[in-house]
């Protein structure tokens, strides 16, 4: 952990970079955490709110997975997977209507 950190505990990269790590473990639940830690530290971050849309969907949280994938947009309006994304939202957000 601290290689990724480097010496700052407060570096956004690297708080994503854990992140990553725990969606390879499939542990969804830590990934979120890392994600909103990124976020937290770095609020225009857009890369950790599409891995929290990414979290999130993975547990089955499509409201919160819509909120994160607008954020993205939001943080990167030009990204190159901007028509993908928003398909997704559209999904999650008709999905979460019949939770």
């Amino acid at each position: 952990m601290k290689t990724l950190l480097g010496r700052d505990a407060w570096n956004a990269p690297g708080l994503n970079e854990l992140g990553l790590i725990k969606i390879e473990q499939k542990n969804w639940n830590e990934a979120k955490e890392w994600f909103e830690r990124a976020v937290g530290v770095q609020p225009d971050y857009s890369i950790a709110y599409y891995n929290l849309g990414l979290a999130y969907r993975n547990l089955n949280q499509p409201a919160e997975s819509a909120a994160n994938f607008e954020k993205y947009l939001k943080a990167n309006p030009a990204a190159s997977d901007a028509a993908k994304v928003r398909q997704w939202i559209t999904s999650l957000r008709a999905s979460s209507l019949h939770k």
